[in-house]
């Protein structure tokens, strides 16, 4: 089996305009004394922010390809080698593809472009990426330039870093000789961990990948042995991970900072859940709290918009979850799993200066589902006291059918199933 990959990319700018995106190159690279400046640093103008908000206008430096049969590596070489240009980057901060390197490889290998059976190339860009992206970076654009840098991202993802458009780029390289082969999208943080695992003379090992790019994590944990690299955990920004998850239907326990004082779990201690649904009541109850159906659960609120779900006439705000407002048809629709039979709720609202990541949390499941409400319990099982410490947090989790556990900057999953009922906890005798 003869495969065939290749890393470095030709970047795009967003702009459809030739004359305006190459001015905006070389009006980049004025401005940046050395190369790695300019392929690292955020444009200054308008035009040119999506250069590396993308980053790197698309994908890629240092462009370079390596050649195996078998498993066997044959060849591999950078670009640089053959056009002389230092990370095969040209004038503006234009990465150059591995055309003579790919050439060079083949011929290395004894082969032909035809003979290839497989293309690997170090970047998998799905839709879902190019979303978490968005998701991540849009909250803290300025309203002036907002559709603008959108724009943008989407005109990069179309024009260079989408899995379409780099098999089109792939298919050009080899100029359509490749035919049979078989193109692969490598994870770009799994690419890292296989270069530092395959070279490092281990036959086991765990992997840690730190680098400021990749499809939407900066960060991963991963396992290497006999049967390959195993990723064990995408580090991305926790918040963001536990709002995907509460979007997906999953219950969430939530471990973060000082312990609160008091009955009430305020977004130190809690167990989180999607409001949006009114059998989520029902499944945090039976599956989790392991407590009679009828119980209510608290909706945590962005502070900025609790009126317009929840009517806080002569309130204000609710920091501690002291007091019991009427819920507005807003909040009835849309937040059906924290509001009573009767109409009410017993409100917290979350000030971002009081309790940032829990502020951030909610933002970014608002984002997601246009919802600012989370369902918000104890981190708890009936009749134990909240949770207290780490070890607390992870006996409640694996003892009961919580799906998520983030843990401080951690963020754990178990392997497969709900918790059986004999393995669950046992609910203490109330007093």
């Amino acid at each position: 089996m003869l495969v065939l990959g290749y890393a470095g990319h030709q970047r795009h700018g967003w702009s459809d305009n030739a004359e305006r995106k190459l001015a905006s190159r070389l009006r980049h690279a004025r401005r940046h004394r050395t190369l790695f400046e300019a392929i690292t640093s955020f444009g200054e103008e308008v035009e040119d922010l999506p250069m590396n908000l993308f980053p790197l206008d698309g994908v890629g430096h240092d462009g370079a390809a390596a050649i195996l049969r078998d498993g066997v590596l044959l060849a591999a070489a950078a670009e640089e080698r053959f056009n002389r240009l230092k990370h095969s980057t040209a004038t503006g901060g234009r990465t150059l593809p591995p055309r003579r390197a790919m050439e060079y490889c083949l011929a290395q290998a004894g082969a032909s472009a035809e003979s290839v059976e497989h293309i690997a190339f170090y970047c998998d860009f799905t839709p879902q990426a190019l979303a978490a992206r968005i998701a991540g970076v849009e909250p803290h654009l300025q309203a002036d330039v907002r559709q603008r840098v959108l724009r943008g991202y989407h005109a990069v993802y179309d024009g260079t870093v989408s899995n379409q458009r780099v098999a089109l780029a792939a298919a050009a390289l080899l100029d359509g000789r490749a035919r049979q082969a078989v193109l692969h999208f490598v994870p770009h943080h799994l690419a890292h961990a296989a270069s530092a695992f395959y070279s490092s003379g281990y036959s086991e090992s765990g992997i840690l990948t730190i680098d400021g790019f990749g499809e939407k994590s900066s960060s991963i944990f991963a396992s290497g042995g006999p049967d390959g690299v195993r990723v064990i955990e995408e580090t991305q920004h926790v918040e963001e991970a536990v709002a995907a998850a509460l979007a997906q239907g999953k219950v969430v326990g939530w471990f973060r900072g000082r312990m609160e004082f008091g009955p009430r779990a305020l977004g130190n201690r809690s167990i989180l859940a999607d409001p949006r649904s009114a059998q989520m009541r029902d499944v945090v109850n039976q599956r989790v709290k392991l407590r009679e159906e009828f119980r209510p659960f608290a909706p945590a609120t962005l502070a900025e918009a609790a009126d317009d779900y929840f009517d806080m006439t002569g309130v204000g705000r609710a920091d501690f979850m002291e007091f019991v407002v009427p819920a507005r048809e807003r909040g009835q629709k849309n937040a059906p799993a924290v509001v009573h039979f009767d109409g009410s709720a017993r409100i917290q609202t979350v000030e971002r200066g009081d309790n940032e990541p829990f502020w951030k949390l909610i933002s970014a499941f608002a984002r997601r589902t246009g919802v600012p409400v989370v369902l918000n319990t104890s981190f708890n099982v009936r009749g134990e006291p909240i949770v207290c410490s780490p070890q607390d947090a992870i006996r409640c989790f694996l003892s009961t059918n919580i799906d998520l556990l983030a843990l401080e900057s951690y963020v754990v999953s178990k392997r497969a199933g709900l918790v059986l009922e004999e393995d669950m906890a046992v609910p203490a005798v109330d007093d």
